[in-house]
């Protein structure tokens, strides 16, 4: 009887199931979509609520958000950075003593800041622009470079180039990201200009113009392209467009007397530009500038180390066997500075043949002149150095900008900003010759300054004519 009334029971638990059965399907489906939709819609959720909490953050950052960036910024520059005592040399600037002052300014509430893109107006005018861009040292302010920078990333990415991309990583902070895209929604940049306009940055890359029809040739280099510029196509087909245009007017001008390169007003870029398009047809043998390069102790200067200490650091430019300094002092080195590392490096031109063996490639050998002036800078002054130095061509002007260095990751440092996410830019590396004399700071000193009342040009071209009478 027992077992009868179980069974019923069971029975009509049945019934109700099956009653139900495709009510709890359709629950079970509805229960399943909604974790689904949840899974894929929760991460853009949470995102958006991630970027208003940092955009509240950022729309109401403080005096102590500043002055906690600027310490972080000092910090790793006292750690990486090799040109304090340079500075006070070069542009009368004790860099400690600018920045104790600027700290007072950040510290004192009374002082007004205009948000994260104000603190940017304040570090560039009261900090940054003083030095002079010694060592690279340098804010980005144009929303412009950011997005550069990230599709530079994405371009190494593409290339397979994963080892250089992690020098970058700091520069993907979601401040970062909120800082230039603001500064690009409010229209663009209303920050101070640039301190000292490159006038040139808009010209042709190169100019060539006849002076004098069988004589005298000259070359404009207004600025040294970076290898992958245009990298959505990253074809080799620009590069060898300014090729074509330099060869095309390097064979008509062959049998000239004298070239004129003109590096004036030229701002650098990578000096692979200039290497591989026409240094390498005036040199019949590699032709190597020795130098010295020397490193600090930081986690920059260590990353450097660690990828570029026994290799190459950029093009034509070989890193040879570290050098006890200590032991074995150089007479001129700075030691003051608390060098930890240092390396033997050398920046070279190779001759084109050893790249085009089954080509004929006649060699210029008239007499190469080359123009500079104080706008003249970075791997500008690296070219200029290296031909005044090899006797390759007699440099004529002023003297150059003084910042001789590299923008070749990881030796220039990339450093963002932890609160308001300003990108600033940094040379960890510190080049001198093998005398210990710094190559940075003071310029590439020109063989014969311009003339009175005349400027490089008239200066060279009355020189000639001085030499042909």
């Amino acid at each position: 009887m027992r077992g009868l009334r179980i069974r019923r029971v069971l029975e009509r638990i049945a019934f109700k199931v099956s009653k139900y059965k495709r009510a709890i399907k359709v629950l079970v489906l509805s229960a399943i979509i909604l974790v689904i939709v949840a899974i894929f819609a929760g991460q853009p959720i949470a995102n958006a609520i991630q970027h208003r909490l940092l955009m509240h953050r950022f729309n109401n950052l403080s005096h102590d958000d500043f002055l906690y960036d600027f310490n972080y910024l000092m910090n790793a520059l006292e750690e990486n950075w090799p040109f304090f005592n340079l500075s006070i040399s070069v542009n009368d600037v004790n860099v400690r003593e600018l920045a104790d002052n600027f700290r007072a300014s950040l510290s004192d509430t009374t002082t007004s800041i205009d948000g994260a893109h104000g603190f940017l107006d304040l570090l560039r005018k009261n900090f940054i622009w003083p030095i002079d861009n010694l060592g690279h040292l340098m804010a980005v302010w144009q929303y412009q470079s950011y997005f550069e920078q990230m599709d530079d990333i994405r371009w190494r990415a593409s290339m397979g180039m994963a080892e250089s991309i992690q020098f970058l990583y700091q520069i993907l902070r979601p401040e970062t990201a909120i800082f230039y895209e603001t500064l690009r929604d409010a229209g663009g940049s209303t920050l101070l200009p640039l301190n000292t306009p490159m006038t040139t940055e808009l010209a042709p890359v190169l100019e060539f113009n006849i002076i004098e029809e069988g004589e005298i040739a000259h070359i404009s280099i207004n600025r040294m392209i970076h290898f992958w510029d245009n990298r959505d196509a990253f074809n080799p087909l620009r590069m060898g467009y300014y090729e074509r245009l330099f060869f095309d007017f390097h064979m008509e001008t062959i049998d000239y007397s004298h070239l004129i390169l003109d590096l004036r007003g030229n701002p650098g870029g990578i000096h692979f530009f200039f290497d591989w398009v026409m240094a390498g047809l005036y040199v019949t043998d590699e032709t190597w500038f020795p130098a010295y390069i020397f490193f600090k102790g930081g986690d920059y200067s260590v990353e450097a180390i660690e990828t570029f200490g026994d290799g190459v650091i950029g093009a034509a430019a070989q890193v040879g066997e570290p050098i006890d300094f200590l032991t074995n002092p150089l007479p001129y080195l700075d030691t003051s500075i608390n060098f930890t590392y240092a390396f033997k490096s050398e920046y070279g031109i190779l001759p084109r043949h050893m790249f085009d063996e089954d080509t004929h490639l006649e060699i210029f050998n008239g007499k190469i002149w080359m123009l500079v002036d104080e706008h003249t800078a970075s791997s500008a002054e690296a070219v200029a150095a290296m031909f005044k130095y090899n006797n390759l061509a007699t440099v004529v002007g002023e003297a150059t900008r003084g910042i001789l260095g590299t923008n070749y990751d990881p030796l220039s440092a990339i450093l963002s900003l932890p609160n308001t996410g300003i990108l600033v830019r940094f040379d960890v590396v510190y080049f001198t010759d093998t005398q210990g004399r710094p190559l940075q700071g003071y310029g590439v000193i020109p063989n014969y300054f311009n003339r009175s009342g005349m400027d490089a040009m008239e200066t060279v071209l009355a020189m000639i004519a001085e030499r042909e009478d």
